[in-house]
């Protein structure tokens, strides 16, 4: 027979604390693969909202692409390739895009007049009991 004694059953307190946890490292993904026809990066970016217009763009001049992201949940930089002969149409396209979003941000937002207090709670499609007399506004 067993002379060894039974271990005690371990049950959750609530009162104990538990173990601290490590962090295990995550291990990076793999690169993504490219078709060998691709041998040129167009660009490399974490503005999402310009690697898909310059994709647009390219795809209406008939200009092949192809995009690969680096597998990150948060930060994910895109890289857009195409092809060498393809560079000299496209680049100036990317180029043009990442130039007018840029001039976009750094404009201001519009200024909110009185006008446009005195009609907040107006909304499309419904009557309003009784509009603002434009007259009386400062």
């Amino acid at each position: 027979m067993n002379d060894k004694p039974p271990s005690p059953i371990d049950y959750f307190s609530p009162l104990a604390r538990p173990e601290p946890m490590t962090a295990q490292p995550q291990t990076p993904p793999p690169a993504p693969v490219v078709p060998m026809e691709f041998d040129t990066v167009l660009t490399h970016s974490a503005d999402h909202g310009a690697v898909a217009a310059i994709e647009t763009a390219l795809r209406a001049k008939h200009i092949p692409t192809h995009r690969a992201d680096d597998g990150q949940m948060v930060g994910r930089e895109i890289t857009l390739y195409i092809r060498a002969d393809d560079q000299p149409v496209a680049a100036p396209v990317a180029a043009a895009i990442f130039a007018r979003r840029q001039r976009v941000k750094t404009m201001e937002p519009p200024k909110v007049t009185a006008v446009d207090k005195a009609f907040d709670g107006i909304e499309a499609g419904r009557a309003p009991g009784r509009l603002p007399r434009l007259d009386l506004l400062p």
